[in-house]
């Protein structure tokens, strides 16, 4: 049986514009108050380290777990073998580099109390 690309479309993209509005990038630009700055949603900016890299990274992450969502709620509902092979590859190519950024994250943090880069 052929799935109803349609349908599961239609459903796929009401639940990716959802969950991108919540957990998509939530920092982008610095603006002139220390802060990064999104521009989808103005009240989710954080705080700047000075460290561009670290930074980076920091925001990198929710953007991962938006990803990762997004995958398990195709894993939940969804029914094309090849789209939840996908799902299962995201979930674990994100969930890995989560780890490593965090890793680094924590890494760069121990550097700068020493004062090294």
């Amino acid at each position: 049986m052929r799935p109803n690309f349609k349908r599961l479309g239609g459903a796929l993209a009401l639940t990716m514009v959802a969950t991108i509005s919540a957990c998509g990038p939530k920092t982008t630009t610095p603006s002139s108050d220390g802060h990064l700055a999104s521009p989808h949603s103005s009240d989710m900016a954080m705080n700047t380290t000075g460290d561009p890299d670290t930074d980076f990274l920091k925001a990198m992450i929710p953007h991962h777990e938006g990803a990762i969502d997004m995958a398990r709620q195709e894993l939940a509902a969804g029914t094309d073998p090849q789209v939840r092979q996908l799902a299962k590859d995201i979930i674990a190519a994100q969930e890995s580099e989560i780890r490593l950024m965090k890793a680094w994250i924590t890494e760069r943090e121990g550097r700068a109390k020493k004062g090294t880069n």
